[in-house]
């Protein structure tokens, strides 16, 4: 697994400012840590107006070259340390457009702070913005670095750090980073074991799905076993999925859709399992006829569930599908189903 991506985002653009040093003093430090990939961002480089985008950036539909630049690059990151000043005791302007600009590109990320001003060292700055980057689905450290007044610690353009400001940056980035990982993988492996102790008694077994944090997946796929679940597939390499962009594909195919995707994966993929989406009982009937050797039985009702278990009568392995919770589970796993997948145990 490559090593993960740090992206130090300098946050200032007004002329005359120091955090290109500081981000290049804090780069050095993240560098000497050794199990990062570091890349440093600079907000001015990327010229951005105020938001000037028609489209939530929820929905990502770009249409200014600026913000698709910015998005690409934000996207390459797996954890982010915002080097920013403080203004009239909060963040500046700058960053806050720049974050405002993106949406799921932020998601998921650890995030921290290398904050700078006057006696606070920046850290009103830093408390306005871990909010805003909590609501984004960031996952804020509790350690920040904070530095006061230091524009007098500027020597020919270089950022020269005391030997306890050296030893913050070395904290921020191993310790801390660290500890953010292990907190959320250990959520993940409670809350598998929440799903697992509420099926128990049932032949229903937990499983995960691919919606993992980029870069994270081997990691967040070992929590859930530690917890007590079990891994649906990896990626697209290791088992097949037919779902209905498959069978939109191959509807003119005979005698079905299904029986042809089936069969094509077969002659493909011989060593693979393959697994059929199905949402209606005709789907079913189709997918057991076919060979499948699992049928995902995708949001359906308590009812359909135990009927399409009856009619299935063990000729394939069953999974049941589509907005699981706490609250939900015993019963679905009481239809006789012999997996449940659980999207939120990674994803949420």
């Amino acid at each position: 697994m490559s090593a993960p991506v740090l992206q130090i985002i300098i946050g200032s653009t007004r002329p005359g400012r120091i955090g290109p040093a500081l981000a290049a003093w804090f780069a050095e430090k993240a560098r000497e840590h050794g199990d990062f990939e570091v890349e440093v961002l600079d907000l001015a480089d990327f010229g951005l107006p105020l938001f000037d985008e028609p489209h939530h950036p929820m929905q990502r539909r770009y249409t200014q070259p600026h913000t698709k630049a910015w998005s690409a690059a934000v996207d390459r990151g797996d954890a982010v340390v915002f080097v920013h000043p403080e203004y009239n005791h909060s963040v500046n302007g700058a960053l806050k457009n720049a974050i405002d600009f993106l949406h799921g590109e932020w998601a998921h990320k650890p995030v921290s702070f290398v904050s700078y001003g006057g006696a606070s060292g920046g850290l009103r700055a830093v408390q306005a913005l871990k909010p805003v980057v909590s609501a984004l689905r960031m996952y804020p450290t509790v350690a920040a670095v904070a530095l006061a007044g230091p524009h007098r610690q500027i020597e020919d353009g270089t950022f020269v750090g005391t030997a306890d400001q050296d030893r913050a940056a070395a904290i921020l980035t191993a310790e801390r980073v660290a500890l953010n990982f292990l907190q959320r993988l250990c959520g993940i492996a409670t809350l598998t074991a929440q799903f697992v102790a509420a099926v128990e008694g049932t032949s229903a077994r937990i499983l995960d799905t691919r919606k993992t944090t980029p870069g994270w997946r081997r990691l967040e796929k070992y929590a859930v076993r530690c917890g007590g679940g079990r891994n649906h597939r990896f990626g697209l390499f290791d088992q097949v999925l037919i779902k209905d962009n498959h069978l939109a594909a191959l509807q003119k195919e005979k005698p079905n859709a299904i029986a042809a995707a089936v069969t094509k994966a077969r002659q493909k993929y011989p060593a693979l399992t393959v697994e059929v989406e199905a949402d209606a009982e005709i789907q079913v009937t189709q997918a057991v006829e076919a060979g499948a050797d699992i049928i995902l039985l995708d949001n359906m009702s308590l009812e359909q569930l135990r009927a399409a278990v009856l009619a299935i009568g063990g000729r394939a392995k069953t999974e049941a599908s589509g907005g699981v919770t706490l609250a939900t589970v015993r019963a679905i796993a009481e239809t006789g189903v012999n997996f449940i997948s659980v999207g939120a145990l990674t994803h949420s």
